[in-house]
């Protein structure tokens, strides 16, 4: 469904997040939940291509994306069917940074927010 909040640049994430859950994470989703792990390598995959911070300022390696990227995100995820790997993702882009990037100070922000924006730490 077309809406005027909804623009070209939304559909064109919409589809690279869905082509990348369908070919780097579900091929591998059963074997993750098997090991209850999800290897870093993934997380950082998400980090470079700019999803665990979608509403974080670019200071810290952010996009500073509207809301609407954050409802695509988290539809896309679901759409996919894998519980654990939502779960873990969306509680680390939603919960596990959120206060840090509201309340903390800049070291902290430095040494924690950076890099799980990144994918480098998980939160």
């Amino acid at each position: 469904m077309k809406t005027p909040d909804i623009k070209e640049e939304h559909y064109l994430f919409r589809q690279t997040l869905r082509l990348i859950i369908e070919t780097e994470v579900a091929p591998h989703a059963v074997e993750w939940e098997v090991q209850q792990e999800i290897p870093r390598s993934i997380w950082q995959r998400m980090g470079e291509l700019g999803f665990l911070g979608l509403h974080y300022p670019e200071k810290y390696g952010g996009s500073a994306a509207d809301f609407f990227y954050s409802v695509i995100f988290t539809e896309e995820l679901s759409r996919s069917m894998m519980g654990g790997f939502c779960a873990a993702v969306g509680v680390h882009q939603y919960m596990a940074t959120a206060h840090l990037a509201q309340a903390g100070s800049e070291e902290l922000k430095q040494e924690y927010l950076v890099p799980a924006i990144s994918g480098h730490k998980i939160g």
